[in-house]
């Protein structure tokens, strides 16, 4: 019922599934410019720079938890890493569409790639790392960059976020050559963390987030848009068990409930809540397991 950032009640919560696809979307869908104003926000992670946060515990209970969920980690390695291994080549072009803050064109650029950014939020700090980032989207690709072909395009939580996810896949499709590598993250709604904690899930994220997709559903769109999946990762487990992740889940809960708006059913997230679902998750399987696919 409301942002979870700003605690302001939201028009766009009701989100609608398919049993089949197991694809969810947010129905009725926001116009352009509302999208746009979704993300006018003081905080949002876009407007900050991308230092390497640590892993902060209170008392020795917290230590445990996150000394175990690290022991049962292993995610996948993050898109540059990926990118490492499979184009060890320096000549190889990259786009990064929805490049956020930067992170990753700033490190592929420091690896000596050719990387291009794209990115729709003009206050973002990629701009300013005076690498070629230009104005624009997934779905309203900049004309600088719509005349070049790329080796490699990389979209990493963005896909959830766009209007017309069908369309961006297409617009990869057309800048992508034809022996090229697309890497897409979302976030994975399969998982556990996500029925665990409803409607506080971090990850969720509404109204920013309009689409919710498992490994079936974004394989389906993936393939009905002319591409095949050739592997899956899977990413983030620990991070879910951090204080500062709960501690925000929790403050969600309490903007929820003093709405005293009508919402789906959850229960309050806290440290005791984590010690069960690290207990539920550390031996499930990935696709159920980790926060992004």
């Amino acid at each position: 019922p409301v942002d979870c950032r700003t605690g302001k009640e939201i028009v766009y919560q009701n989100l609608y599934s398919c049993l089949e696809s197991q694809y969810a979307m947010i129905y009725p869908r926001p116009s352009k410019a509302e999208i746009l104003e979704f993300y006018n926000l003081d905080n949002y992670y876009t407007l900050k720079g991308f230092k390497k946060g640590r892993y902060v515990a209170e008392n020795l209970l917290d230590k445990l938890r996150i000394k175990l969920a690290m022991l049962f980690d292993k995610s996948a390695p993050d898109a540059v890493k990926v990118i490492l291994s499979l184009c060890p080549e320096k000549s190889t072009k990259i786009l990064d569409l929805g490049c956020g803050g930067g992170r990753l064109i700033a490190e592929l650029s420091q690896a000596g790639y050719c990387v291009t950014g794209v990115e729709i939020n003009p206050n973002s700090q990629a701009f300013q790392l005076g690498l070629p980032v230009y104005l624009g989207s997934a779905e309203d690709i900049p004309d600088q960059v719509s005349q070049q072909s790329f080796d490699v395009i990389v979209m990493t939580h963005v896909l959830e976020h766009v209007l017309e996810p069908a369309v961006c896949l297409e617009n990869v499709s057309m800048l992508l050559k034809d022996d090229g590598v697309f890497i897409c993250e979302v976030p994975n709604n399969e998982s556990i963390f996500a029925s665990s904690a409803g409607i506080t899930w971090d990850m969720l994220d509404m109204p920013r987030h309009l689409n919710f997709f498992s490994t079936k559903s974004l394989t389906l769109m993936l393939e009905k848009c002319g591409f095949k999946a050739n592997t899956y990762f899977y990413r983030y487990f620990t991070r879910e068990f951090l204080n500062r992740w709960i501690m925000r889940e929790a403050e969600t809960y309490e903007k929820i409930k003093a709405s005293n708006l009508p919402h789906s059913p959850v229960d309050k997230p806290g440290p005791a809540k984590a010690w069960k679902v690290l207990l539920k998750t550390i031996f499930s399987p990935p696709h159920l397991k980790y926060d992004s696919l």
